[in-house]
């Protein structure tokens, strides 16, 4: 395997970077879900159905 450059070295640390966010994004909104499935409160999955059923 070659060795890669800094600028291919960059690219992938911000890939990682983002891709952490959109893990602990994906995990807060499988939290909020859960909290509210407790009280009767069903939200479908994804974040956009969780965005627009909070107010």
């Amino acid at each position: 395997m070659p060795i890669k450059t800094a600028e291919q070295q960059d690219i992938q640390l911000i890939h990682k970077i983002r891709q952490g966010y959109v893990d602990k994004r994906i995990a807060l909104g499988n939290q909020i879900r859960g909290l509210l499935s407790e009280s009767g409160i069903v939200i479908h999955q994804g974040i956009h159905q969780v965005r627009k059923e909070l107010p």
